[in-house]
């Protein structure tokens, strides 16, 4: 049986910054993965990783969680810079996690969807200043009113998954650049 695998796109660009040699033996490697469970080598990490998985292909780690059967792969980098990302990948799914609750709180009184907004809008504010960037330059990027910044980190305004995953893949953007 073939598991479905998904790069993010954080882990493609990784990827695609690897050397020749060093991407062949990576790219095995996750081929591998459509066998999971039944990859040899697979490790669950501990610690604040608790969660997430890995894979050894070299000096290289491709770290990994799998959702509803399927493979996501969030970072491929080598074993000694690979672990230091970890609290940007917690964030990352700590705010994929509260959009997931936002999403399906139709049914929970008005309060706790207000609670859910105003937590998912102060973990993107988190993300737009550990980017280094001003609402007005993360709007434009986005390509959103500065205003609506503002008002979705202040759990004023509903946002769609779509505008999160704009916001994470910006602020990733941005931190590997000043990396």
């Amino acid at each position: 049986m073939t598991v479905q695998i998904i790069i993010d796109p954080r882990a493609q660009q990784q990827a695609e910054s690897l050397p020749d040699a060093v991407q062949a033996a990576v790219t095995k490697r996750v081929a591998l993965l459509q066998g999971y469970p039944n990859v040899p080598g697979v490790k669950a990490l501990k610690g604040s990783l608790k969660g997430l998985l890995r894979l050894r292909a070299g000096d290289y780690r491709i770290v990994f969680r799998v959702e509803k059967g399927i493979v996501r792969i969030v970072a491929i980098d080598d074993r000694k810079d690979v672990y230091d990302r970890d609290a940007e990948m917690r964030m990352t799914q700590n705010v994929r996690d509260v959009v997931t609750k936002v999403r399906t709180s139709t049914n929970r009184p008005v309060e706790a969807i207000g609670f859910l907004r105003r937590s998912l809008g102060a973990k993107l504010r988190k993300m737009r200043l550990d980017a280094g960037l001003t609402q007005a330059a993360l709007a434009k990027k986005v390509r959103r009113a500065a205003s609506t910044i503002g008002l979705a980190e202040q759990g004023r305004i509903s946002v769609s998954p779509a505008y999160v995953e704009s916001v994470i893949r910006v602020c990733h953007q941005i931190g590997a650049k000043g990396s």
